[in-house]
């Protein structure tokens, strides 16, 4: 479901329906378990670098 902003009309609010939900439900956790096996090839180090320029791009996304 899209509803538009009325303070920013660039902004679009989206929200999940309850079909939806309960596919996200379904489908999310292998989903979330691929990203953790393929990010256990990073040393501690590179995960944290990786989150830092993570927190950085979403920092960045936020002056817009």
């Amino acid at each position: 479901m899209r509803k538009r902003s009325l303070q920013d009309r660039r902004l679009l609010h989206v929200h999940l329906t309850p079909i939806s939900q309960k596919l996200m439900e379904k489908l999310f956790p292998k989903h979330a378990a691929r990203v953790v096996e393929e990010m256990s090839v990073l040393s501690a180090a590179e995960m944290a670098e990786m989150g830092r320029l993570c927190r950085k791009l979403g920092l960045g996304n936020e002056k817009t």
